[in-house]
C-alpha cells in the first residue's frame, strides 16, 4: 500500500480533525492507523499488508470533561489511503513515504502545551517508562528527543518537545515539497495541495477530539526561564504565524 498523504504535527494539533475532514471530502484518512508508538517496522508491516490497518481508539470516542464515549464510526479501515499521525514525524524521509504528499499541521502553541500538560498530563517525569503503567506514547517521544530526560519542569519539558518535534519534522522534510497548514485557517489550501475539487459540504468540527477540564492554569511566557529555549519557542511560534506576546498567552 502506498499512502497518498500523511498529516503530521506535534500531537494535540488537530490530527483527528484533519483525518475526518479528508475522509469527508473523498480521501479516506486514518488516525494513527499506520504510524503509532510501535515505530517504523510496525508501520511498514501494515503498509505491506502483514498487519491490519486500524484507526486509533481515541479518534472513535469523545473526551470532553473526562468522558470516553463512543462516537459514530466515521472511517472504514479497508478504504484508508491517507494517514494523520504525529508519530510519523521521525520517518518522513523514509522510502516508504517517497512521493507521498506531506502536510505539516500546526496549531497555536499555547493550546498545544495546555492540552499536553493540563489534560493529558504528559512530560511530568524524566523517565516515563519507569512509571506504571508505562506511558508508551511518551516513551516513544523521549526516544526521539533525548533532551527530555534532562532535569527540568513539566512546562519546560513540554515547550522543549514542541520546539524539537517541529524541528524534527522540518529536518525530515528538507528539500521536499510539502504544505505547512495552520489548523485554524480555512481548508482552501488543503483542497489545492491535494488536488481535491473544492467542496462546500465537509466535516468541519475543529473541536473534535477536544480534551477539556475546569480549573486548569493556562501556560504563559512567565513560566519559562529567560534564555535559549524561550527564544527558540518565540522564534518558531512567530515563524509559524502565531502571536506570542504575554497578552496572547494569558487570555
Amino acid at each position: 500500500m502506498k499512502l497518498k498523504c500523511v498529516v503530521v504535527g506535534t500531537g494535540r494539533c488537530g490530527t483527528v480533525y484533519t483525518a475526518r475532514f479528508l475522509t469527508s471530502v473523498g480521501m479516506p484518512c486514518g488516525h494513527e492507523s499506520v504510524f503509532d508508538y510501535r515505530g517504523l517496522d510496525f508501520a511498514i508491516a501494515r503498509l505491506d499488508g502483514h498487519l491490519p490497518i486500524e484507526t486509533s481508539d481515541c479518534s472513535l470516542h469523545s473526551h470532553v470533561d473526562g468522558a470516553h464515549d463512543p462516537i459514530p464510526v466515521w472511517i472504514n479501515n479497508k478504504d484508508i489511503v491517507a494517514e494523520s499521525s504525529y508519530l510519523a514525524a521521525p520517518f518522513l524521509s523514509h522510502s516508504c513515504l517517497k512521493d507521498t504528499k506531506i502536510i505539516h499541521q500546526v496549531r497555536n502553541p499555547v493550546n498545544i502545551i495546555n492540552s499536553f500538560v493540563n489534560y493529558l498530563c504528559y512530560f511530568e517525569h524524566r523517565h516515563p517508562a519507569l512509571w506504571e503503567p508505562a506511558k508508551t506514547y511518551e516513551t516513544f517521544i523521549y526516544s526521539h528527543v533525548p533532551e527530555l530526560y534532562w532535569d527540568m519542569s513539566q512546562i519546560e519539558r513540554c515547550v522543549l518537545y514542541y520546539v524539537r518535534w517541529n524541528q524534527l519534522i522540518e529536518k525530515q522534510l528538507e528539500g521536499r515539497n510539502y504544505l505547512r497548514h495552520k489548523v485554524e485557517d480555512p481548508n482552501d489550501e488543503l483542497f489545492e495541495y491535494l488536488d481535491i475539487p473544492k467542496q462546500s459540504d465537509f466535516f468541519n468540527d475543529k473541536e473534535s477530539n477536544t480534551f477539556r477540564r475546569q480549573g486548569v492554569v493556562r501556560f504563559h511566557l512567565g513560566q519559562l526561564p529567560t534564555g535559549g529555549l524561550k527564544d527558540e519557542f518565540l522564534e518558531m511560534s512567530n515563524r509559524y504565524g502565531y502571536k506570542t506576546g504575554l497578552k496572547y498567552l494569558t487570555i
